[in-house]
């Protein structure tokens, strides 16, 4: 996940730069083209940070399961 995000931002900084260049040589800006790329980019950014969140609610379930079944286990070796 986060090398596809890295590569997502990598992309961005670039088009950014691009957009920044092309402007300075024409004078005029895509509107549109910046809008979709931008916005694109921000869909893809809350979904990885659902995605991340699930992923981390899931382990923590998964963790504290393990950390009661400890608990039970020593509660019965105990005399």
């Amino acid at each position: 996940m986060k090398k596809l995000l890295l590569g997502i931002y990598l992309y961005l900084a670039v088009f950014a730069v691009v957009c920044l260049v092309w402007f300075m040589a024409t004078g005029t800006e895509p509107v549109g083209l910046i809008t979709g790329v931008f916005a694109a980019v921000g869909v893809e950014s809350v979904a990885a940070g659902v995605i991340r969140i699930h992923e981390n609610k899931e382990q923590y379930k998964h963790d504290k399961e393990m950390q009661k079944n400890e608990y039970s286990e020593t509660e019965i070796d105990q005399p």
